[in-house]
């Protein structure tokens, strides 16, 4: 079952799993021109070829990375014979015959820095595990997107009353805000060092925090070999959000639809219901990778108002009708500096390395999702936790 571990830990801290927010239909903007997505396929500004012209560009990513997944268990990832795909994701699909302007339109939907720095293999892998949960979830949307059968779920009150929920279970053990600067050991034991000099010791650590964040921290002894390599080479990909109201309904006066797949800075526009009134009621402007990069140099209050602007230029109708309420951006986050790991082409082999025991810097033993064997996600980050807990209980 999928995320059956977080699931587990929702029910025992007893935070509750309500129905998904159902998003609204897509129209789209591609070469300066505004499309409904029923006209997507005969229209101009469609430059795709032959059978990726009936795919509605938001989709091209789940199209083609599935139909031509060659991995077939969730574990091929790591055989010698899988490397062969550990390569930029814009050389495997320009290799299974995808056309330039799909590889364009996919990079505004691709939860990577860029293609060309991403490991094909990662990809294939994790799209492996999200179809064979739902071989039969529709091709006209994105990837990740939760279904509407009953079977997505998401956590109530937002994704961090989860933590807090466990966090509380656990009583006044846990710390919170206390930076690490040092993680130091001996035959004995951890000794973790925060920036204000407070010293905690342990016989062994279990460490969650990003790779990009790990790099950050004084270990003594350093790492070395392959997980050397991650922690210093690897990088975490961004996501960058504008939250807008809507404060009248807008599509009726153009192309029907609230949503928006675009090919500028804003990338993609999903619109969303209202879990009662299954109206529209506001808009995630939802910026990936390198062009989450570009807008981060803005401040909320800049990035509002370019937003703003930029929904106007490209859809006039939505002029006076939607406002921009807030922001949220993963990748200028101290402790996390992006929302999802990213291996580059070549790092799947040392990531395979590391995983061939549970990863270990002496009696340091490290979890997260960017250590995940098959499980995505915040599931994956489960997982290599009670990998990294039944290492220590046996040792």
């Amino acid at each position: 079952m999928m995320y059956a571990r977080v699931i587990d830990a929702a029910k025992r801290v007893k935070v509750p799993l309500v129905p998904p927010k159902l998003r609204g239909t897509t129209g789209i903007y591609v070469r300066d021109t505004l499309i409904a997505s029923r006209d997507w396929e005969k229209s101009p500004a469609n430059r795709t070829e032959g059978s990726e012209r009936a795919i509605q560009p938001g989709a091209l990513e789940a199209e083609l990375l599935t139909k031509n997944n060659p991995l077939k268990d969730l574990f091929e990832w790591q055989t010698a014979a899988a490397a062969r795909y550990d390569i930029p994701l814009t050389a495997w699909l320009e290799g299974k015959g995808a056309s330039r302007e799909a590889i364009r339109l996919i990079e505004f939907t691709i939860n990577a820095t860029d293609q060309r720095r991403a490991s094909a293999l990662m990809y294939l892998r994790d799209v492996l595990r999200v179809t064979r949960v739902a071989p039969d979830a529709p091709r006209d949307r994105p990837l990740y997107e939760a279904r509407a059968d009953g079977s997505s779920k998401y956590i109530g009150g937002g994704t961090l009353a989860l933590p807090q929920a466990m966090a509380a279970y656990l009583g006044d053990a846990v710390r919170l805000q206390q930076p690490v600067a040092a993680v130091n050991q001996s035959d004995s034991g951890v000794e973790v060092v925060t920036l204000e000099g407070r010293r905690y010791r342990a016989g062994h650590v279990v460490c969650a925090a990003p790779l990009a964040v790990l790099r950050n921290i004084s270990w003594n002894p350093a790492p070395q070999g392959a997980l050397e390599r991650l922690m210093y080479q690897s990088t975490n990909t961004s996501t960058t959000h504008i939250y807008f109201a809507v404060e009248k309904p807008y599509w009726d006066a153009d192309i029907g639809e609230p949503g928006l797949f675009t090919d500028t800075a804003l990338e993609r526009v999903f619109a969303q219901r209202d879990v009662n009134s299954g109206e529209v009621t506001w808009l995630d402007c939802w910026i990936n990778g390198s062009a989450a990069a570009r807008v981060d140099v803005l401040d909320d209050a800049e990035l509002r108002q370019f937003a703003t602007r930029e929904l106007e230029r490209i859809r006039p109708a939505m002029r006076g009708k939607v406002r921009p309420i807030a922001t949220h951006s993963w990748g200028r986050h101290p402790y996390i500096r992006g929302n999802k790991h990213e291996y580059a082409p070549g790092q799947m082999a040392d990531l395979n390395a590391v995983l061939a025991t549970p990863p270990a810097l002496g009696r340091v033993f490290f979890a997260g999702e960017h250590f995940r064997v098959a499980e995505p996600g915040m599931e994956g980050a489960a997982e290599s936790g009670q990998i990294a807990a039944v290492a220590i209980a046996s040792a």
